[in-house]
C-alpha cells in the first residue's frame, strides 16, 4: 500500500512539472509573437539590430552585455517608457505581463 502511495506522488509531481512546461511553453509563444511584430523590424528577429532599419537607428544589440547586464526592471522601463526619442513607448499598446514577458524573450535572445 505504502508503494502505491509513492508512486501516486511520482505521478503528480510529473504531471505538474508537464503542466509547468506547457503553460510557460504556452507563455513563451504570444510573447514571441509580440517580439516578432513589435521588435523585430528594429532589433531583428535574433535581436542583434543588424536589419535596415536597426543600424539606421543605431539599436543596441539585445544580445550584448550592455543589455544583459540591464535589470529586468530596467528592461521593462525601457520597453514601457521609449527610450532616446527612438524607442516607442509601449506602455498604452501593451499590458504590463506583455512587457514583461517581452523581457523574458530578450533574456532567451542571449541564449541562442
Amino acid at each position: 500500500m505504502g508503494r502505491s502511495i509513492i508512486r501516486l506522488g511520482g505521478a503528480a509531481v510529473l504531471m505538474a512539472a508537464l503542466g509547468f512546461v506547457c503553460i510557460s511553453t504556452a507563455q513563451a509563444e504570444p510573447a514571441a509573437a509580440t517580439f516578432k511584430t513589435k521588435c523585430a523590424i528594429c532589433h531583428s528577429p535574433d535581436g542583434s539590430g543588424s536589419g535596415p532599419t536597426g543600424k539606421a537607428l543605431g539599436v543596441p544589440d539585445l544580445r550584448s552585455d550592455v543589455v544583459q547586464k540591464l535589470s529586468d526592471a530596467e528592461l521593462v522601463g525601457v520597453v514601457t517608457n521609449g527610450k532616446n526619442n527612438k524607442m516607442p513607448s509601449y506602455k498604452d499598446k501593451l499590458s504590463a505581463d506583455q512587457i514583461k514577458d517581452l523581457v523574458s524573450v530578450v533574456r532567451d535572445l542571449a541564449k541562442k
